[in-house]
């Protein structure tokens, strides 16, 4: 994963808008990998945990960023508790639509008690494989409103090799 998609940045500029948008100074990077987006958190200097269910992913992150708060847990897993604090935007790329139904509401219910705002980047219905074991298609809008978010900004990326990248940002509502 880190050889092909390791080193993309065509994003950073979408999640550099939403970290000004609502004035993050924290960020928790959920399935953070290898630590793709680190060097964008570095850069907007902003304070950053990155969680991968992914040990050699971790360990990946590890060498290449030492100094990182990095855990290893499942999406599933992760809260307030588990991190021992809030922050103020949680990100998820191409993250969440790997989660079955099944265990999805845990998912997000366990992120949104770690962030008041939250980037997702997932695929759409349309793109998800029928029949796959792997993607599940998720409505994302009716998920985080009926866990009282709102959508603030939402696009669309278009990238290489890829079907479209569709993003939202998600802030608390009250």
């Amino acid at each position: 994963m880190h050889s092909h998609w390791g080193y993309d940045d065509y994003d950073f500029d979408v999640v550099a808008k939403c970290i000004e948008t609502i004035g993050a100074e924290s960020v928790v990077d959920v399935g953070c990998g290898s630590g793709r987006l680190f060097p964008l958190f570095i850069d907007q200097r902003v304070e950053f945990c990155g969680c991968d269910i992914s040990p050699v992913a971790l360990s990946l992150a590890r060498r290449r960023f030492p100094e990182s708060n990095l855990r290893e847990v499942a999406v599933e897993g992760i809260s307030d508790l588990v991190l021992g604090r809030r922050f103020d935007l949680a990100v998820s790329h191409r993250v969440l639509q790997h989660i079955p139904p099944a265990s999805f509401d845990k998912a997000l219910r366990g992120i949104t008690t770690v962030a008041s705002a939250i980037y997702v980047n997932e695929m759409t219905a349309d793109q998800t494989p029928l029949t796959s074991s792997y993607m599940f298609s998720h409505n994302y809008i009716t998920e985080f409103q009926n866990l009282g978010f709102s959508l603030v900004l939402s696009g669309v990326l278009d990238v290489v090799g890829d079907p479209p990248h569709h993003w939202m940002l998600f802030v608390r509502s009250c």
